[in-house]
């Protein structure tokens, strides 16, 4: 099981770099766990190369294209 710091989560969200697959009724945002535990170690290994959040955001966009 991927074990992801709620914060990081929430933060990760904020700066766009997860993205929630859907919401429950309730309001609570659903993520895919195989998408967030590829991107997380993504975004660890990009970090440990000392990119900032918002290289990494770029290289995430660009990537969509």
């Amino acid at each position: 099981m991927l074990s992801i710091p709620e914060p990081t989560v929430k933060y990760y969200t904020l700066m766009r770099l997860f993205e929630p697959s859907g919401k429950t009724p309730n309001g609570h945002l659903l993520y895919d766990p195989a998408l967030m535990k590829d991107r997380y170690a993504r975004i660890k290994d990009l970090k440990k190369k000392r990119f900032t959040i918002q290289e990494i955001l770029d290289r995430f966009l660009i990537e969509k294209v």
